[in-house]
């Protein structure tokens, strides 16, 4: 996987540049589980939620509000769960019964990206984090960075040593709710499709504003499916 300065205009300039002025890039993101607060400093979300891990017998009620949320196949939760990939939701109280307003998914091995061709593989004791989402009329109310919480809080009781989190480029409200939820950016990404011959890859920009240390361990991470 590729680590350094892009050719043609500086890549490292831009990515010094604020976040909103880089559409261009999406971002990586860590938590060190080991600087868990006992307590976090302020309250995100000010409507009574119940967040909690989804069990098999609940995939049916957390495929409707993923479908309410985006485009997704049928049964898609029954087979990441079979995956052995974990949801966490947060459910509300409404005037037909509980219901799951905001959702994320976490993996411990190698998660595909989405059809570019590529992974995100958490080296081990660390997580991956992917595929959060709010339903359309939830949102606005703190109920992702007070999701993203809950989870750092379950995957710490786990001895997990990271948590990492990505945006796609221009996601600039993902990124800053990652951020209210104390996440720390690592780098810039840039996606990089397929060629005759080479398999499309993720590029992480080099900024010496970031952790070198974090930076290349993401490097690693980042995997080409077909190279």
């Amino acid at each position: 996987m590729k680590l350094g300065k892009r050719s043609g205009s500086s890549a490292a300039e831009a990515a010094v540049l604020p976040f909103e002025d880089n559409a261009g890039y999406g971002t990586l993101s860590v938590f060190e589980l080991k600087n868990l607060p006992e307590s976090w400093p302020d309250t995100l979300n000010k409507v009574p939620i119940r967040f909690h891990e989804i069990t098999p017998a609940e995939a049916g009620l957390l495929q409707v509000a993923q479908e309410k949320s985006g485009q997704y196949l049928p049964g898609d939760v029954a087979r990441r769960l079979e995956a052995r990939r974990e949801a966490f939701v947060g459910e509300v109280e409404t005037p037909r019964g509980k219901s799951i307003v905001t959702y994320g998914w976490v993996a411990l091995t190698a998660e595909p990206l989405g059809n570019t061709g590529c992974s995100f593989g958490p080296p081990p004791g660390d997580a991956y984090l992917y595929d959060f989402a709010t339903v359309p009329e939830y949102r606005g109310q703190g109920f992702y960075p007070a999701l993203l919480r809950y989870i750092l809080g379950e995957l710490a009781r786990r001895w997990i040593r990271r948590a990492w989190i990505s945006t796609a480029p221009g996601n600039f409200v993902s990124f800053r709710s990652i951020h209210r939820a104390g996440f720390t950016k690592v780098a810039d990404t840039a996606y990089i499709s397929a060629e005759p011959g080479k398999p499309a890859y993720f590029e992480i920009v080099e900024n010496d504003t970031f952790d070198r240390e974090l930076r290349e361990i993401a490097s690693r991470a980042y995997i080409s499916n077909r190279g």
